[in-house]
Formats: C-alpha cells, structure tokens, sequence
C-alpha cells in the first residue's frame, strides 16, 4: 500500500486542491470573524453566541442531509452548499468593508453558514469512498484533515497580515472569491456513477432505518458518543482562543492568529504521518489514544502563560485533534456498508458538530463569569475521567481492527 494512496486519483487530486485554497480562505473569515465579533462586544460570551448560532443549524438539518446523500447526486449538494457559502462570504464582506457591521448580522450569516455546512459535511465525508475506493479510504480521510488543517495554517497567518494592512473585510471578500476553486474543482470531476441508492421509502423512513442501523452497531455507537463527549466538554477551545490570547497572554490579533496558526500546523503535520499509514488496520487504538491525548493537551495549554509557550502547545493541540477526528471518522467508515454511509455520516456529524453551539455558549458564559483558564481545564478534566472510563468498560472498541 503506497503513501498518499487517495493521490492516485484525479478526482481526489482535484478534490484537496480545491478544498486547500477555499479551505484557506474559510479559515481568514474565521479568524476575522472571531477578532471582528470581539471588538465589537469584548465579550467571551458573545463570541459563543456567534458559534452556537453557526452550529445549531446541524441540530436540524445534518440527519435529513444524511438521507438525501444516499439517495441523489452527492456532487450536486456539494457544489450547491459551496455557493450558498460563497453568498454568506460576500455579504459579510458588504457589510464589514461599507462599515456598517453590527453584532447581529454575525450572528444571523452565521446562522446561514452553519446551515449549508449541515448539508455540506455529511455529503463530503460520504462522498470520499465515491473518489477512493475502501482501501484508500484512510489516506483519503487523513489527508483531507491535513488539507483542512494547512488552510488552518495558511489562513489565519494570512489574516493577522490582512487584519493589520488592509482590515477585517478583506479577508471575507477573498473567502467568497476562493469558494470558485472548490465548485471548479466539483465540475471538472469525472465520476463513473452517483452512488446512489433508489428508495420507494419516504425521506422519514429512511432516516429511521439509519438511525436504527447506528443503535445496532456497537463500535459506531461507542465512537459517536465518544466524539459527542468530546464535542460538548473540549472542542469549544476554539472560541475562547480570542480570549485566551488578549486576556492570558497579554496579546492582540497576531498572537491570536499565530495560535490558531500553530494548531494548523500540528494538525496538518499529523494529517500527513496517518496519511502515510495507508489502510492501518488497528484503528481504536488509534481512535482511542486520540482521545485520551486530547483533554491532557488541553490542559497543559491552560497553563501556558507566554506566547511561544502557547505557540508549542498549541502545535501539539492540532496534532492531537486530528489524531481523534481523523481515525473516529475512518473508524465509523471503516465498520459500516455503503447503503447506510450517508446517513450514519449525517449522525457522526450531528453528534460531532450538533454539541458545539451549547459547548460554545457554556464556554463562552463560564469563561466570563470565572476566567477562561478555569473554563478551559474544567472541560479537559471531566472529558478525561469520562473518557477512561467509557474506554475501560469497553474495550472491544480499542481492540477494533480492520483489514
């Protein structure tokens, strides 16, 4: 098995380098969005209002996004959700560059963006055996991560420069224009067939089934609700970062930027090394060493008190996230059949992205009310207990293996 396999394809080939510049680009709106949001409120609560209202849109739509990506063309969803992206990119741009930008427009394009991105990541993930193949189903996964993840440092790099020369809105309007290479990258794709599968079902019954196929499957249900505990006590890091930077290290928009920079890194170096791996057949291990690490990482950031120490740790952090992220998601694919992929990738991602919007509002109030250091090792410490415990009770789950 070679490395990199999923490279072998010209769809895949067309598919990450897409995904690498709009990816960039989603990740200077981030960034910007994060920084603007504070100025305008000085507010950690604030800012987990704006992510609980980009997420909460999951909460509804990701389960019936599920059903109609096994049932028609995954490429026609995904290229539509990137234009809706594009739409919200550009208006936030309008809105910042006139400067007539208020808190809640945030919020309500937030709202929009979390809503396309419902339909959009259950159909991608679904949409990677469609590219690959099984065996190059790990490689494909690990090195989307790590494409997501060079975004991660690419784009927050390029927005503390933008931020500082040009201003805020800058970097949502080169968000919108970078969304052309991802729908190009769509179109030019050549695939045998949609991969679909014809139902004479209702879209309810069909979801149903799903969902009663996930219940029935111990390893899927054990990743999920270790993915989901993860979500709600840990993931929420994200939005405090802000925070953490100005309050804690004493910092402004660059330090902010270098740390999110520094995950991106992490996680895109780490992407590569499980890329490399080819189809690994011990994947709870993998899986569950992920999500031990994490909350332990996360700790050890909640005592950085200098921005280069900040900066290592932070590298350490995006290892660590793709380490859980990645191998859970090969771990689901890897363990269920194909006619039931789109809707268990609806569930993964409800229950990986579903969390979030409470995580970040939670995070968002205790982190005003008793600091953002306290917030941060309060949810790494629960996850940990949790964790090991659901770990130890089930260890059929770390002994999982593939083929």
């Amino acid at each position: 098995m070679p490395s990199f396999g999923a490279l072998r394809y010209r769809n895949y080939r067309l598919f990450i380098t897409g995904q690498i510049v709009s990816l960039s680009g989603t990740w200077m709106q981030r960034v910007a969005q994060g920084w603007l949001v504070y100025q305008l409120t000085k507010s950690a609560f604030a800012l987990g209002v704006v992510g609980f209202a980009t997420r909460l849109p999951v909460i509804f739509l990701s389960l019936f996004a599920g059903v109609l990506a096994d049932r028609i063309d995954k490429r026609r969803i995904l290229i539509l959700s990137q234009a809706v992206a594009m739409f919200q990119a550009l208006v936030l741009a309008f809105l910042t560059l006139s400067g007539r930008v208020q808190y809640w427009h945030v919020v309500i394009l937030g709202s929009l963006l979390g809503a396309t991105q419902s339909f959009d990541a259950p159909t991608r993930h679904s949409f990677f055996k469609d590219m690959v193949g099984e065996k190059d189903l790990m490689s494909a996964i690990a090195l989307n991560s790590s494409a997501f993840n060079t975004a991660r440092l690419v784009g927050p790099a390029l927005a503390g420069v933008l931020i500082y020369t040009v201003g805020i809105g800058a970097c949502f309007l080169i968000n919108a224009i970078s969304f052309v290479a991802v729908i190009g990258a769509y179109l030019a794709m050549h695939l045998e067939s949609a991969n679909t599968t014809p139902s004479d079902k209702s879209p309810w019954e069909d979801l149903t089934e799903g969902l009663r196929y996930v219940r029935g499957h111990p390893i899927v249900q054990t990743a999920l609700s270790l993915i989901a505990l993860a979500s709600i006590l840990t993931f929420s890091y994200a939005t405090l970062l802000p925070v953490f930077a100005n309050k804690v290290l004493r910092g402004e928009a660059g330090v902010y930027a270098s740390m999110m920079t520094a995950i991106g890194a992490g996680a895109m170096v780490l992407g590569l090394m499980l890329a490399s791996l080819g189809n690994f057949s011990q994947k709870g291990l993998l899986a569950s060493s992920g999500v031990i690490a994490f909350p332990l990482v996360l700790l050890a950031l909640s005592f950085a008190r200098s921005p280069n120490s900040a900066y290592i740790i932070c590298f350490i952090t995006g290892s660590a996230t793709i380490l859980v992220t990645a191998t859970m998601n090969t771990l689901v694919q890897s363990a269920i059949e194909d006619k039931y992929r789109g809707r268990v990738m609806s569930v993964y991602v409800l229950v990986f992205l579903g969390p979030l919007p409470f995580g970040n509002l939670i995070a968002g109030k205790l982190a005003d009310s008793f600091g953002v250091v306290t917030t941060l090792r309060l949810g790494a410490v629960l996850s940990l207990v949790i964790t090991t415990v659901t770990l130890a009770s089930r260890r059929y789950f770390v002994r999982f293996t593939t083929r």
